[in-house]
């Protein structure tokens, strides 16, 4: 995991009491300035923990986190891997569906817009400003009636 930001680790069953409080995010992009731009939004953030990995095989051995994540921020062009497939991976393995936002310097991909068809799953194009990635996140946190009550609380820098 990247050391960009900090975070502890629990085990599973701590993780899980403490996901009860805190909106838990994955970043997968294999770009180092993006992963410290979204850190650097979300620092003073007390209602959030972000989680940064800068491939989906880093991000898969850490299943812990990925079991209990609320929402997954992933790049669609990542070196080695496809994010449309490294998603359908996270999902399998998961007991509920988690939303994803899919982020893309190739704004003309129209194969990525058709291929995101499903409600939990929205398109952010590279570069994006703070107030686009944090209307994606609250969009899915005002889905959700478990998390509601996050979303006017997040601090983005």
């Amino acid at each position: 995991m990247k050391n960009i930001l900090i975070r502890e680790y629990y085990n599973f069953e701590a993780m899980t009491k403490y996901a009860a409080n805190k909106l838990i995010v994955v970043v997968i992009d294999d770009d180092p300035e993006i992963l410290l731009l979204l850190s650097r939004y979300f620092r003073n953030s007390t209602d959030l923990n972000l989680y940064l990995f800068e491939s989906g095989a880093e991000a898969l051995q850490h299943q812990d986190i990925l079991t209990i994540a609320n929402l997954l921020i992933i790049d669609i062009r990542l070196n080695r891997e496809e994010g449309f497939n490294l998603d359908k991976m996270i999902q399998y393995r998961r007991s509920f569906k988690m939303p994803t936002i899919y982020i893309s310097s190739n704004h003309g991909n129209e194969e990525a817009v058709k291929r995101i068809s499903d409600e939990d799953k929205i398109f952010i194009g590279k570069p994006f400003s703070k107030e686009k990635i944090l209307n994606g996140i609250r969009y899915f946190l005002n889905k959700s009636i478990w998390l509601r009550g996050l979303a006017d609380n997040l601090l983005i820098e």
